[in-house]
């Protein structure tokens, strides 16, 4: 779906308005959902990737919330940064035929710091 065409404008306006429609506690949902279908317009591939690195991500700061101790909680980080780093890597330099998904990078970084 293109930043410029009807669809991608459409998708906007119903965002916006539901997001201002729901209770502020319910808004991240509305955002959640409309990326989710912004994802699943552009390809099954990139929301694959998205999937893969929300998973991971979230899995990991679930585990280091539970890690007793600080040593557990850096190898947890460790692993997570280099799947997700490893994911990046694979869909920017590797010579597969890959389309990185719009935004993908920034988000890796993001949930990495």
């Amino acid at each position: 779906m293109s930043l410029t065409s009807l669809p991608f404008i459409g998708l906007s306006a119903a965002a916006v308005a539901l997001y201002y429609l729901v209770p502020k506690k319910l808004q991240w949902l509305v955002l959640l959902f409309a990326s989710g279908v912004f994802y699943f317009c552009a390809g099954w591939g990139a929301a694959c990737y998205l999937a893969a690195t929300v998973l991971t991500t979230y899995t990991g700061g679930r585990l280091m919330e539970v890690c007793p101790e600080k040593k557990q909680r850096k190898a947890v980080a460790a692993v997570v940064c280099v799947i997700n780093f490893g994911l990046l890597a694979l869909l920017k330099y590797a010579d597969l035929g890959l389309i990185m998904p719009l935004g993908l990078s920034f988000y890796i970084f993001q949930s990495v710091g």
